[in-house]
Order: structure tokens, then sequence, then C-alpha cells
């Protein structure tokens, strides 16, 4: 009977010291705490409540990875702090709204030049071998933008006996400036796969076209077959690159 006893009071205590460090750990916002150098992985529902501070010296890091969320009902103060953000922005220029120079919106291919059509099971923009006219997107500058302006592009081609190439041009507009007249050319870029496989080709805009590029600013791109007799230029995709301000 007394052992019985001794078991069950020792098993309250037990109980009794476990409720008493869950009511410390989350009425004391004033706790001190020190995470020595490493990697401290937290891997739960961590709260800090009301006047509760959280302090990063000098050299530390704050890594919110892929998934991450952090959320504040508060105040972050940043004094004399820098802050870096993961600033790589896109903007996706749909093939099937291409503009055709001289021509109009983009077709089927055999009823505008280039034309899309499907290949390889999936839609893209045509250039036959002989065709050389250039496609036109315009799109704006977001406020974010900060510099780095350049375009990827998913491509293929019909025959590697000859590389295709992909010549590119840009235009800037902005509000009550006068119009653009004249683009500004850029170098063109080499497909190196074979025919047999797709390609993400980058296309960076040089230091003159990055002159013309500020946030806000309407930007027209155009693409376009640079030589013949390699075939067909296949486009699959296009998109923007920038890279955003940081705070």
């Amino acid at each position: 009977m007394f052992d019985f006893i001794r078991k069950r009071a020792g098993v309250l205590t037990c109980i009794a010291a476990l409720m008493i460090a869950t009511v410390l750990f989350v009425a004391s916002p004033h706790a001190a705490g020190v995470f020595n150098r490493g990697t401290h992985l937290i891997n739960a529902f961590w709260r800090m409540d009301a006047n509760s501070e959280i302090e990063f010296i000098s050299g530390s890091t704050l890594d919110l990875q892929s998934g991450a969320t952090l959320n504040m009902d508060g105040t972050l103060d940043l004094a004399s702090a820098t802050v870096t953000l993961a600033n790589s922005r896109t903007i996706d220029l749909n093939i099937v709204n291409g503009y055709i120079d001289g021509t109009g919106i983009i077709g089927a291919d055999g009823t505008t030049a280039p034309g899309i059509a499907e290949i390889d099971g999936i839609p893209a923009i045509v250039f036959a071998d002989d065709e050389v006219t250039p496609v036109q997107w315009t799109f704006r500058l977001p406020d974010d933008y900060s510099t780095a302006l350049s375009f990827r592009v998913l491509a293929s081609e019909s025959s590697d006996t000859t590389n295709s190439e992909i010549d590119f041009a840009i235009w800037s507009n902005s509000d009550a400036a006068v119009f653009d007249a004249a683009k500004v050319d850029q170098t063109a870029v080499a497909l190196a796969d074979s025919a047999a496989t797709n390609e993400v080709v980058t296309l960076t805009v040089d230091s003159t076209g990055l002159a013309q590029c500020t946030a806000g600013y309407w930007i027209t791109l155009e693409l376009f077959n640079t030589t013949t007799g390699d075939g067909s230029l296949e486009i699959k995709g296009v998109q923007a690159l920038y890279t955003a301000v940081s705070l």
C-alpha cells in the first residue's frame, strides 16, 4: 500500500514539475537564451509573447528556407541593419500574344510567317528556314525593378547542321516622353544543343539597353531568326528576368 502511495506521489511530482516548466516558458517573455555558433534547426512553432525580443548580433544570419513563413504582428526594427532578399524576378511573355512586326497578331503557322504550331507536343513560334520577321511583346518594368534586365527563351531547331541563332532588340517608352523610334540592337545567341533536345537560351541586355530601363518604363522586346539554311527555329517559351530592389 505504502509503495503504491510513494509511486503515485512520484508521478504527481513529475507532472507538477512539467506544468511549472511549461508555464515559465510561455509566461516569461524576458527570459534570455543564447544560441552558440553553428546551425540550429527550429522545426516547430516558436512563439514570442508581448515584450519579447530576439537580437541578432553582428555577423548573424536568419535564413528562412523555402516554404518557411515569418509572421509578425508588431514592429520590425531594422536600424543599422542590411536586409538581403532573394530578389530575382520573372515576367512571362505569352508566345500566342506575340505581334509580328508590320503584320499583326501572330496566327497559325502557314497563315502568318512566323506562326504558331505544335512542335514536340507543345505550342511554339515557328520561324521557317527563310523567315526572319521579328515577333514583338510589350511589358511594363515593375515598380521594384532595379537592374539586370535579360530574357530567357525555351527554344529548339529542326536541324543542327548549322545552329540557329536568336537575335533580339528592345525599345523603351515612358510617360510624357518622346516616342522611342530607334530600337537598341542586341547580340544574337546561337543554339548549342542538338535538334533532338530543347535548349534554354539566355539573352543578356547590354549596357546601352540597360541605360534605357527604369522601373515603370514600358519595354518592347522583339525576337527574330537571324540565320537561313539551318532549318526552322522554334520558340516555345519566353520570360523576362530582372533584379528587384533590396530593402
